[in-house]
């Protein structure tokens, strides 16, 4: 039971880190792409 908890953090940890940085990767290309229109009108 203590070996399942340990498994079941690990892969909640993961989940959270995996999602912030696809959510940081996401705010970067959309600041890339504003950043590029802009100055391409």
């Amino acid at each position: 039971m203590h070996n399942l908890g340990a498994q079941l953090t690990v892969h909640t940890v993961m989940g959270c880190t995996a999602g912030f940085i696809r959510f940081g990767l996401d705010q970067h290309v959309i600041f890339v792409i504003t950043n590029l229109r802009w100055v391409n009108p």
